[in-house]
C-alpha cells in the first residue's frame, strides 16, 4: 500500500485467482503483445489494486510515471465502472516515442532521460498536453492494452473506489517468475 493507504496492491494475483490466469495468460492476449514489441512475450504477473479516495492522494502508481523508456504491455481490466471521480487510466499518447521522449523531458525540464516519475507540473509543460491527454473512463469489464513506456497514472481519486487488475508481460527471458518471484500479499485495507 502506498503512505496514505490510497492504493492497495496485491502482486501475484495470478497464482490466487484462476480466472485471472486465464484472462491474462490466453494465447490472444500474447500475440497482441508479441506482434507490438515484434518479439516473444511472456506474461509474468498479474496485479490486483484497489484505490480508495484519501484526502491528496496522488492516485494509482504514485502519480505521473513511465515504467521504463523501453516499450512494455500492461493489460488491465476495471472491475467496477470508472469515470472521472474514481481513478480512470490517463496516458499521454505517443509519449513512448523515440522522438517525444527528448521532446517532453526537455519541455519538463527532466535532465534525466531515465528519470520515470514526473509532477503535475512538469506534465502540464508538455507542447499539446490537452490534445495529447487521453482518459479512459469506461464500464466495469472493459479490458485497456497499453504500452507502460507511455506517460501514465491512475488519475487521482476524488470519491469511492476503483477496482482494477493489471497484467504485465516481459520479452521472453528478460523478466521471469524466477528473477521477479511475485507471490500473493494480502493488505488488511482490501
Amino acid at each position: 500500500t502506498d503512505d496514505l493507504k490510497s492504493d492497495c496492491r496485491i502482486y501475484g494475483f495470478n497464482h490466487i485467482c484462476e480466472l485471472t490466469r486465464k484472462i491474462f495468460f490466453s494465447s490472444e492476449l500474447l500475440k497482441v503483445s508479441n506482434n507490438y514489441i515484434n518479439c516473444k512475450m511472456k506474461p509474468v504477473f498479474t496485479m490486483a489494486n484497489k484505490l480508495s479516495f484519501v484526502k491528496e492522494n496522488s492516485g494509482s502508481g504514485g502519480g505521473w510515471h513511465r515504467d521504463g523508456i523501453n516499450p512494455s504491455i500492461k493489460s488491465l481490466i476495471y472491475i467496477n465502472d470508472v469515470d472521472k471521480n474514481n481513478g480512470p487510466l490517463q496516458i499521454i499518447s505517443h509519449s513512448n516515442k523515440f522522438n517525444n521522449i527528448i521532446l517532453d523531458n526537455r519541455k519538463m525540464k527532466n535532465k534525466n532521460f531515465l528519470n520515470t516519475r514526473f509532477k503535475d507540473e512538469q506534465i502540464s509543460n508538455i507542447d499539446n498536453i490537452q490534445k495529447r491527454l487521453k482518459q479512459f473512463n469506461l464500464k466495469k469489464g472493459t479490458m485497456i492494452i497499453f504500452d507502460g513506456s507511455n506517460i501514465h497514472r491512475g488519475m487521482p481519486i476524488r470519491n469511492s473506489n476503483r477496482y482494477a487488475i493489471t497484467n504485465y508481460y516481459f520479452p521472453i527471458g528478460k523478466m521471469t517468475q524466477q528473477k521477479y518471484p511475485v507471490r500473493p500479499q494480502v493488505f488488511n485495507q482490501i
